[in-house]
């Protein structure tokens, strides 16, 4: 086995089991709750950053958002400065719901990770950290 390869195994693994248990806990898929949480990050979010987040087709996008908006959970406006342009937000069933399912998804992730000691945890953290403040700056 070349080195690295079972650091990639082991992570895609435990994402995989996380997000297998996630789906079964929360009332949304994976994509939706995303969908959400990207939601509340930014104002004045649209269609487009919602597909280049995913890096999916832009009617792949609208799918998601129709589902989330016949849920009531996201709403639709149009930009006063470009009308081609749908500005999406997150009504208050969606803030509400956005805060259960973030609820949801720690229990969920520490459920997972009760096996180890929280030495073990607090090291967890901070070499995730390392490796997304990395990532992000590339």
């Amino acid at each position: 086995m070349k080195a690295g390869t079972n650091t990639v195994s082991l992570l895609l693994d435990v994402g995989r089991i996380i997000r297998t248990r996630m789906e079964r806990e929360l009332p949304l898929s994976f994509s939706q709750c995303e969908t959400l949480r990207l939601l509340e990050q930014g104002k004045n979010t649209t269609m487009h950053a919602i597909a280049a987040h995913f890096k999916i087709a832009a009617p792949s996008a609208t799918a998601i958002v129709n589902e989330l908006v016949r849920a009531h959970l996201v709403a639709r406006a149009e930009n006063a400065k470009d009308r081609r342009e749908v500005l999406l937000h997150l009504t208050r069933n969606g803030k509400k719901l956005l805060h259960s399912v973030e609820t949801k998804r720690k229990k969920v992730v520490a459920g997972v990770l009760s096996i180890l000691p929280e030495r073990d945890k607090k090291q967890l953290d901070a070499i995730l950290g390392k490796i997304l403040s990395g990532a992000e700056t590339r």
